[in-house]
């Protein structure tokens, strides 16, 4: 039987608190429950790299925990999300460094979790399930960090360098130039951005590897009538986005994007890693103001949205199911069908094809292997421009 997390079954190190509700709006996630604060305890004089790797635009944090039942070092992968405001662990991954099986829901204190170059003197995080986000990421995580981690110092996404860093120092007072207020509706960083001469408050979420997400309100200017372009995975559900390139451009920190492809949401308005890959951005979290470096000279026309005409949804169980498949495409006339399950890419299989680099070329054909009975049947299918 598993071990439930009483106060006497549990070391010293690993005690639970109150069992909370956790609602999500977002990948990595746009949770809803309280807060998770952490603090460092190392003094930083010269800026500390915290990750050089970026999986699918999303930022991997090695984190290590030094147990103090065991003495044993546990390492972990953690997956950094601006967008997020809370702290989870996934269960199983918390039962291998532990020895513990707990509940979802419940939160529990961790001492002695360090990232590179600094200690947290807080870390409690809430079990989450979150094996159906690293299958959509093509690699497990075990921890989920919030933007709150690093509260206290700078924040450097640099995403030209592939460097995640922090630093010590404040940012000056927003210019409307290269620095900007990030108040917003709550404490995770937003920006106001310049829409047809309206200024909109966007998410900056670094946990959403896609463009822009915006409310279509009956204001967007489209070029052609938007369509389901992507199945999204978030904390608590799948849903399918219908996106389209509008007419209007759109200003993001003094770089202006030309006719940019937006998805539509009914959640949280956003911008992504497929306008963030442009910037150095910095974050000041205590006094809530942030710095976009541009990395090119503007405008910026985004690449068309290309696809199979088959939409996929990853599966925890290690294989990509077929959520909708587009009429007169590739996918369609190959025979392709929703339902379906998609077990390999072009030879791989879904569970290790690994992560995939901003900079990677699109592919202009695909070999997805289908699952039909015993039998897995490989077809190539071309890769074509869904949204132009």
């Amino acid at each position: 039987m598993p071990v439930r997390p009483t106060q006497s079954s549990l070391p010293p190190w690993l005690k639970p608190g109150s069992s909370r509700r956790a609602g999500a709006r977002g990948f990595v996630a746009r949770v809803v429950i309280g807060l998770t604060l952490l603090g460092s305890s190392a003094a930083i004089a010269d800026p500390i790299v915290i990750s050089r790797e970026l999986c699918n635009g999303l930022w991997i944090v090695p984190l290590t925990w030094s147990s103090e039942q065991s003495g044993k070092m546990h390492e972990l992968t953690a997956v950094f999300d601006t967008g997020g405001s809370s702290l989870f662990i996934d269960p199983d991954s918390l039962e291998r460094v532990s020895g513990q099986r707990i509940e979802a829901g419940r939160r529990v204190r961790m001492a002695g979790v360090s990232a590179p170059g600094i200690e947290f003197t807080k870390f409690r995080p809430t079990v989450r399930e979150m094996s159906h986000l690293g299958a959509a990421l093509g690699k497990d995580f075990d921890v989920f960090l919030p933007f709150p981690a690093f509260a206290g110092k700078l924040l450097v996404l640099d995403y030209p360098a592939r460097e995640m860093r922090i630093e010590e120092g404040t940012l000056p007072a927003p210019d409307g130039e290269t620095v900007f207020s990030a108040r917003g509706p709550d404490k995770r960083p937003w920006l106001a951005v310049d829409l047809g001469g309206r200024d909109r408050k966007i998410l900056i979420d670094s946990g959403s590897n896609g463009r822009i997400e915006l409310k279509r309100l009956g204001r967007l200017n489209w070029i052609g009538e938007p369509i389901v372009a992507a199945v999204k995975t978030r904390m608590d559900k799948y849903v399918q986005r219908r996106a389209g390139r509008i007419r209007d451009s759109l200003t993001i920190a003094n770089l202006v994007f030309e006719q940019p492809i937006v998805s539509i949401t009914r959640d949280t308005e956003l911008i992504g890693v497929q306008v963030l890959r442009h910037f150095v951005v910095t974050f000041d979290p205590r006094h809530r103001r942030v710095r976009f470096e541009p990395a090119i000279d503007g405008p910026v026309r985004m690449a068309p949205e290309r696809n199979t005409g088959a939409l996929l949804r990853a599966d925890p169980a290690g294989y990509f199911e077929v959520a909708l498949v587009h009429p007169a495409t590739p996918a369609q006339r190959a025979g392709i069908r929703p339902g379906e399950r998609v077990v390999e890419l072009d030879g791989v299989p879904v569970a290790a094809r690994g992560c995939r680099r901003l900079d990677d070329p699109e592919p202009t054909r695909l070999g997805l292997g289908v699952q039909r009975g015993d039998r897995i049947e490989r077809i190539d299918v071309e890769v074509i421009d869904l949204i132009e």
